[in-house]
């Protein structure tokens, strides 16, 4: 099975990572705190589990870590449309895309 990531911010701060497989969502909300152009602190918060739009789980989380931006940039897709690329070491590498048009 195959789930739909996405995020969401909350504030400017605040943000959560979402995770849907089918009825269920696994939502992690975390905090960033930008230390310069290239550099991200991200602290995880909690962890809330969800069936059908109803929580039935929170929990704390811990960690998070620095997060270091590679590549933040408009581009065109193969229709031609704008998107918004950032690309993350996290330390994974993450490619994270938002329509513009």
């Amino acid at each position: 099975m195959v789930g739909k990531v996405s995020q969401k911010f909350e504030t400017k701060d605040i943000f959560y990572n979402r995770v849907t497989l089918g009825p269920l969502m696994i939502a992690l909300e975390a905090k960033r705190e930008i230390k310069n152009s290239s550099t991200i602190k991200v602290s995880f918060l909690e962890t809330t589990f969800s069936l059908f739009g109803k929580p039935f789980s929170t929990q704390k989380a811990g960690g998070g870590g620095i997060w270091k931006v590679k590549f933040v940039g408009k581009i065109k897709d193969q229709d031609g449309k704008d998107k918004l690329v950032r690309i993350m070491e996290t330390p994974s590498l993450f490619i994270l895309e938002q329509p513009l048009d």
